[in-house]
């Protein structure tokens, strides 16, 4: 019985050759899609599942409330976790981990012999790192490694990278320019995905600097707790406050401020953290959200497409059914002869779905950044998988025209009146309205991201961001020549200027608590950003000067006594003339409080996205001898004509690199840089654009099946208005009108689906557009073309068809 079904479902598919190919095709890529949005849903949600103990690692996550303004962090002050290892059983293990040249920037050369690379993923942190995350070792032990003399302990691939075929352990290395330090250590790589990379591991004391152990507001690093087995974590966390007014609450009331300290689950941060001063980028999980929505929309819009071309092609195949009930077959039998044949369908779908996929994982993987792979011949549970999938497709789309078509009685199917009820055309239309319903919405959402996106990138700044080269310095001997440097520059003919900061815009500026004079004299803590640039940086980044004047060689001796603000600092700290107005700088030995006088008002600029809001910023000066608040990561910015760029940048490196030509010549256009802040954005556009047009496509299918069961329906009457003289634009128009009021009908379910959720979409901006009506304007125009063009490839058919062969219909 089966092998007849198969040679049966066998027939009608090459019958219908033109059917089954729309039917595979709509299949095929709704699957390929799914494929693909399944392979990147797997591999985000693996981010960290490989950690041995990954379910009791938690990261410690610091909220402070500092006058009114509150900073949610995703670290905290050093001494905490130490602290809290002492007074709370509950926890198995702590490390602290920060970046060797700062909190979050974990770039450094590492350099042996003649060879040095860059490693962007060397951290420093504590003796107890791997009593937290278990690492398995090649050479040394994880008890040694990062206790007694300081040494350090580096990854399988970077040994490979180093020192090629020679043994790294007992080896000696150069961490930038540092003293030499020994390799005490060669771990496995890192067997998946994590929020927290790392190659490179450096003892705790590589980072420390004095006062900052003690230290319960500021210096804050990132801590994990690795807790007992069983632990509530939501019960310890519930302790915190009494913590907090245990340990910090005297530190943090000087500053009139709090704090409040939580868990993240380790596991939940590359999804689900969003906070200030992440590690990297994390991912989103309502991004995967859409597009696990969109997978599902394409598996039902091509459920839906089957079902109307196979209730399309009803009519045709009435009389088989007839003739088979007329012989005895039962109503069972024919559904399952009709399951068959979409299952076959489906399963051949997959089949091809699984060879698309393979083709187009370059692409995705480009537009993704990830490194996914099918691995069909190592991976039999994929590939069971999809036979799956393609079973359960085949039911869901096969199961309404199965039943639809089983259900003709004899007379009827024998003379072909199969028609099942206006029942049966009313669901159709409500299934064509619901596709072009989510294409017009998804239209709408791809317009509005590109808008945002590129209101985002061409927002004023408050600088300008072109032509400008933004070089790391590392290198002490290019930091003692700088001076030198920068006037070699400046006499280049296609420079126009130079200038350095130890803050890059596009990276979080540092935040501190500041004491700054108000109105009447007297002093208030506030929580405000800081900056620290030279003389020229203002000047060379076009940025303005509202008020005051800019720092200048003649004026400041040494810059410790004047600092400029932004307009926003102006505004937050209540000033009415802010020329003059002090901030305290810091209290000596003898107790002698000092203040820094303001002499310039900047106005305000965007040193990060648009998502955030302008904070108040203090701006420091550095002096040619590099003097500072506080050291960093130096940068030198310079700003050139755009003319003769290749020769330009050569000359550049030799400038730099004259003083130490083994010092790698390490840049970034500053725009580039910048725009990289919406990489995320950027990626979504294009899936988003990829697939609505995939829904799009397989939507016009659905509306194709459609057009042709009317057509099918209605040939008899097209063929009495061809006899009475209409014209064949009369009948395409006739048959296109009724479509067109469908898709308008999406229109009205599109609209505030898509104007509520990109409006909640937009409020992660702090700077944003106004949804433009002109969007939803576009989207039904464009939904309402492509609908009348698959409608009248149709529409003209049926109206050139023969009337004398319609009029015999009966």
């Amino acid at each position: 019985m089966w092998l007849n079904y198969l040679k049966i479902a066998y027939r009608n598919i090459t019958r219908q050759k033109f059917y089954s190919l729309l039917n595979i095709a709509g299949l095929a890529i709704s699957i390929t899609c799914c494929i693909l949005i399944g392979l990147y849903i797997k591999e985000e949600a693996s981010y960290d599942k490989f950690q041995v103990d990954g379910e009791q690692i938690y990261r410690l996550c610091n909220r402070n409330n500092m006058g009114g303004k509150i900073d949610t962090y995703c670290n905290a002050p050093r001494p905490i976790t130490p602290q809290m290892k002492e007074i709370y059983p509950e926890i198995e293990a702590v490390t602290r981990v920060v970046g060797i040249n700062g909190l979050y920037t974990h770039t450094a050369n590492l350099s042996y012999e003649q060879n040095m690379i860059e490693s962007k993923k060397i951290f420093a942190v504590d003796s107890t790192f791997f009593n937290v995350f278990a690492t398995e070792f090649i050479a040394g032990t994880p008890k040694d490694a990062l206790t007694g003399e300081i040494g350090i302990v580096i990854s399988e691939s970077l040994a490979g990278k180093l020192f090629g075929e020679e043994e790294a352990f007992g080896k000696t290395l150069f961490v930038g320019e540092r003293f030499p330090i020994t390799v005490k250590g060669v771990f496995k790589d890192q067997p998946g995905r994590s929020h927290f990379e790392y190659e490179a591991l450096l003892p705790w004391a590589a980072a420390y600097r004095p006062g900052e152990e003690t230290a319960w507001y500021g210096w804050q690093v990132y801590q994990y707790l690795k807790l007992h087995k069983g632990t509530d974590a939501t019960a310890l966390q519930a302790k915190f406050p009494q913590f907090f007014t245990d340990y910090m609450k005297e530190r943090y009331d000087t500053l009139d401020g709090t704090s409040h300290l939580f868990l993240q689950k380790m596991q939940d941060i590359h999804l689900k953290s969003d906070l200030t001063w992440e590690m990297v980028p994390n991912g989103s999980l309502n991004n995967l959200y859409i597009l696990a929505s969109i997978g599902l929309f394409l598996l039902i819009i091509a459920c839906i497409n089957y079902v109307n071309l196979a209730t399309a092609r009803s009519v045709r195949r009435a009389r088989e059914v007839g003739l088979r009930k007329l012989f005895g077959s039962q109503r069972g039998l024919l559904i399952r002869q009709f399951l068959v044949e979409s299952i076959i369908i489906s399963l051949i779908a997959s089949l091809f779905a699984l060879v698309i996929a393979e083709l187009l994982l370059p692409v995705f993987n480009s537009i993704t950044m990830r490194d996914i792979s099918l691995n069909l011949f190592s991976n039999q549970g994929l590939i069971l998988v999809i036979i799956g999938v393609g079973i359960f497709v085949g039911i869901l789309a096969g199961i309404y025209p199965a039943l639809v078509m089983s259900n003709f009685t004899i007379v009827a199917a024998i003379k072909s009146r199969s028609d099942n009820g206006t029942g049966g055309m009313l669901l159709r239309k409500i299934l064509i309205v619901m596709q072009f319903a989510i294409s017009i919405a998804l239209i709408i959402a791809t317009l509005i991201l590109i808008e945002q996106i590129k209101f985002a990138r061409d927002i004023d700044l408050g600088f300008n961001k072109e032509n400008v080269l933004a070089v790391t310095v590392r290198d002490t001997l290019v930091t003692r020549n700088l001076t030198v440097i920068k006037q070699e520059l400046r006499d280049h003919p296609d420079i126009i200027s130079a200038a350095c900061s130890y803050d890059l815009p596009g990276t979080t500026f540092n935040r501190f608590p500041a004491t700054v004079e108000n109105n009447e004299g007297g002093f208030i803590q506030t929580s405000c950003q800081f900056m620290q640039v030279d003389y020229d940086f203002v000047s060379t980044m076009d940025m303005s000067i509202t008020d005051g004047r800019n720092y200048q060689r003649d004026q400041e001796e040494n810059g410790f006594g004047v600092i400029m603000v932004n307009e926003t600092a102006v505004e937050k700290f209540g000033w009415d003339n802010p020329i003059g107005k002090r901030v305290r700088s810091h209290t000596d030995s003898a107790g002698v409080i000092f203040y820094q006088e303001v002499i310039g008002v900047v106005k305000d600029f965007h040193p990060n996205s648009v998502r955030q809001e302008i904070s108040p910023i203090i701006i420091y000066l550095i002096n040619d001898q590099l003097q500072s608040r506080t050291r960093g990561n130096l940068s030198l910015f310079i700003r050139i004509k755009g003319e003769n760029l290749h020769q330009t940048m050569g000359d550049i490196k030799g400038i730099i690199q004259q003083y130490n030509p083994d010092d790698p010549f390490q840049y970034v256009f500053l725009d580039e840089h910048l725009n990289r802040m919406y990489e995320g954005e950027d990626r979504l556009i294009k899936l988003f654009s990829y697939f609505t047009g995939m829904i799009i496509f397989i939507a016009c299918l659905g509306l194709f099946g459609l057009a042709s069961f009317t057509a099918e329906k209605r040939r008899r009457e097209i063929g009495i208005r061809k006899v009475l003289g209409a014209t064949i634009s009369q009948i395409v128009l006739l048959l296109s009108t009724e479509f067109s009021r469908w898709v308008l009908l999406a229109n009205l379910i599109a609209w505030p689906l898509a104007w509520y959720f990109m409006s909640r979409w937009l409020e992660n901006f702090a700077y944003r557009i106004q949804i433009n009506p002109m969007n939803f304007l576009g989207a039904a125009l464009a939904a309402l073309v492509i609908a009348l063009i698959t409608v009248s490839f149709q529409a003209f058919r049926a109206a050139t068809s023969n009337p004398v062969k319609s009029m015999r219909y009966e």
